[in-house]
C-alpha cells in the first residue's frame, strides 16, 4: 500500500477517494485522546457474504492514518513526510453492513527510529467490529529514503514520546 505523495503527487491532493470526515476529540493533552473519523459503507464495500469485504478495513485504517497525520502534523511536516505502512495486525470482530454508521478511532501508540505504531478500532455505535495495529515508515519526502521522526513531532503525536520494542 501506497501513501499520498509517493506518486509524485503532493500529499493534499492525492488523498484517497474514500469518504472519511474527521472528528477530531477534544485533546487535553497531545497524543492522550484518539482522533475519531466517520466512515461511509458503500455499496462497493460489499462482499458476496452481505457484509464489507475485509479488504475494506485495510483501506480504511489507510485513510484513517493519513487523515490523522494531515489534521496533527505541520504545513512543513507534511510538505517533507510521507508515510509507508510496514505492517498490520487486524482482528475481525463483527461484520459491518451497508446502511451502517461505522467509525474509526486512532491513537499512536509508539515510536522509534523513522517507525511510528498506531492502534485503530472501528465501531458501529458502541460494538467493536475491528482492532488494528499497524506500523508505518516516515519517508523523507525529497530522498525517499526513511526519515527519523523528530522528538517534537512525536510528542504532538504522542504526548509523551513511547519507544517501540524491536
Amino acid at each position: 500500500m501506497s501513501i499520498p505523495g509517493l506518486d509524485g503527487q503532493p500529499a493534499q491532493s492525492a488523498m484517497t477517494s474514500r469518504d472519511a470526515d474527521l472528528r477530531v476529540i477534544a485533546r487535553t493533552v497531545p497524543g492522550e485522546s484518539p482522533a475519531e473519523f466517520d466512515l461511509s459503507v458503500t455499496p462497493g464495500d460489499i462482499d458476496h457474504m452481505g457484509h464489507v469485504n475485509n479488504a475494506v478495513y485495510l483501506s480504511w485504517v489507510q485513510d484513517v492514518v493519513v487523515k490523522y497525520w494531515l489534521q496533527l502534523a505541520s504545513e512543513a511536516e507534511i510538505a517533507s513526510h510521507l508515510w509507508v505502512a510496514l505492517t498490520h495486525e487486524i482482528t475481525y470482530r463483527k461484520p459491518a453492513f451497508l446502511g451502517d454508521g461505522v467509525y474509526a478511532s486512532i491513537k499512536a501508540t509508539g515510536v522509534k527510529g523513522a517507525r511510528a505504531a498506531f492502534s485503530t478500532v472501528i465501531r458501529r455505535g458502541d460494538d467493536i467490529l475491528t482492532e488494528i495495529k499497524s506500523v508505518w515508515c516516515c519517508i523523507d519526502n525529497a530522498t525517499q529514503r526513511p526519515k527519523r521522526i523528530a522528538s517534537e513531532t512525536s510528542k504532538r503525536f504522542l504526548g509523551s514520546a513511547v519507544a517501540l520494542t524491536d
